[in-house]
């Protein structure tokens, strides 16, 4: 109905991918001038010391849409090289920092967002690769008359919605190639 949405995923802010980069591609975003942006994880690659989760809280923040950002989360952004207590903690200070910015995060869970009266549904699900992925719990009282997005890093997970009713499903973790 002329909601225009842009989707970000696999930012992979890093040593190999530059910041420079990265503010690039959001002043791109800013300039379509979109109502919605939905991010689908993997916005940091490695991050032992938690430097470059700081760096991708303020880069997110910089995100302009008139009706929010949702988001989901990838591996990496689990910490898939940390040991367990440290990468609940730097995990937690991402998603903390991520909905200071003004994101919502959506961890196996959904919100409704009305638009001139006419709510739009997103459900945002937990990562599959790292066991995180409960589409049970994430869809649970959405209801299956109404617009939904769901929000999923890797498009394999879409194998585990068929009972539950999404309009349209936005993954990343493709990195520009055909998934497996």
């Amino acid at each position: 109905h002329g909601t225009r949405i842009a989707h970000i995923s696999d930012l992979h802010l890093s040593r190999t991918v530059s910041s420079a980069y990265q503010h690039r591609c959001v002043e791109r975003i800013n300039m379509l001038d979109v109502d919605i942006v939905v991010l689908t994880g993997d916005y940091i690659t490695y991050d032992i010391r938690g430097r470059f989760r700081e760096k991708v809280i303020t880069l997110l923040g910089n995100i302009e849409s008139r009706f929010g950002a949702y988001a989901c989360l990838g591996n990496h952004d689990y910490g898939v090289a940390l040991p367990g207590r440290r990468r609940g903690q730097l995990l937690r200070r991402l998603i903390n920092g991520m909905e200071a910015s003004g994101i919502m995060v959506l961890r196996n869970e959904s919100t409704v967002l009305e638009i001139d009266g006419h709510p739009l549904w997103f459900v945002g699900l937990g990562d599959l690769n790292v066991g995180d992925f409960n589409p049970e719990k994430a869809f649970a009282g959405v209801p299956t008359d109404q617009v939904t997005i769901a929000l999923m890093r890797n498009p394999r997970g879409v194998e585990h919605l068929s009972e539950y009713a999404a309009n349209a499903i936005v993954s990343g973790h493709t990195h520009g190639r055909k998934a497996r």
